[in-house]
């Protein structure tokens, strides 16, 4: 598993308030909890957990135990988000194959329509760590399932472009508190965020982004803000762009070609992706009725029912 650190300071873009909220909403979770004692070891703990949940929120990890447990080659489960102001470490365990099958199916298929030479500017980071720091000290850390960027991570600050979190059986409060603290963990480098809500009958893709920053937002030193700079900043906060994008089947035993499939293509617009202005015959990344057809029938008729 890749780790990556970036140096980045904890993010101000979307507001001190917002940030404080994403990071108190993920903490208090109502997820399945397990407290670690001052002289517990985290590892023995985490090996111990027998529950089937998807997230496992632990209590009292330390920073230091953190960083055991996070720079271990042998760790078990994947990192949702951490909180060292909190001690509050969140994990995804187990990794069941119908959620892996959701967001790296995704990924692939976004990588799938650049160009050769598109591609060679973007690299697939996985599930890499991305980290908050202030004054050189970790305060907040999380991982995406999957994770698209830049090859040259210091035109973004090295973190990713791109951030797709897939939930089977979590709830989308969880994915949405986690979509938010991208944005603002990263001081908004992270310009979209994919939500894949997932059931049985249903799998939903959300697009979560910030809108950019107006020209006018530059305000003198010491000047007071005024009603149209508030306006601005409320307009730095996440949101769902809409349309979102559904699946829907009426029963297990509906046929693909009657699924119901509304608000394609997902559109990816390239600038978010690269960073730059595409250069004609390049575009935006869209993903058609077509491939989300095929992908809800995988996800349902094969791996769900392994």
């Amino acid at each position: 598993m890749m780790r990556t650190a970036s140096g980045s300071t904890a993010a101000t873009s979307v507001g001190s308030e917002s940030k404080h909220d994403s990071i108190t909403a993920l903490c208090a979770l109502d997820i399945p909890t397990v407290k670690i004692g001052s002289q517990e070891d985290p590892f023995i703990v985490i090996n111990n957990i027998q529950q089937r949940a998807s997230l496992t929120k632990l209590t009292g990890m330390t920073l230091e135990k953190f960083t055991q447990w996070d720079e271990s080659p042998s760790r078990r489960g994947r990192l949702f988000f951490y909180s060292a102001e909190h001690e509050v470490l969140i994990i995804k365990l187990p990794l069941s194959e119908i959620h892996e099958y959701l967001h790296r199916t995704l990924d692939k298929e976004i990588t799938r329509q650049m160009s050769e030479d598109l591609y060679g500017e973007i690299s697939a980071y996985g599930s890499a760590t991305y980290y908050m720091r202030k004054s050189g000290m970790v305060t907040a850390a999380g991982e995406g399932d999957s994770s698209l960027g830049l090859k040259d991570r210091r035109k973004n600050d090295r973190w990713p472009t791109v951030v797709i979190e897939a939930g089977w059986s979590q709830s989308r409060a969880a994915l949405v508190a986690k979509a938010h603290w991208w944005f603002e963990a990263s001081n908004r480098a992270v310009k979209i965020v994919l939500l894949i809500i997932a059931s049985p009958l249903q799998i939903q893709v959300e697009k979560w982004k910030t809108n950019p920053l107006p020209h006018s937002s530059a305000v003198a030193p010491n000047r007071p803000n005024t009603r149209l700079f508030q306006r601005q900043a409320t307009n730095l906060y996440p949101k769902v762009h809409p349309p979102v994008l559904t699946v829907n089947r009426a029963s297990a035993n509906t046929p693909s070609n009657d699924y119901r499939v509304t608000s394609s293509p997902l559109r990816l617009e390239f600038r978010d992706v690269f960073l730059r202005d595409p250069v004609p015959p390049e575009g935006d990344v869209l993903l058609e009725e077509r491939f989300f057809r095929s992908y809800a029938e995988e996800a349902w008729e094969n791996v769900l029912d392994q």
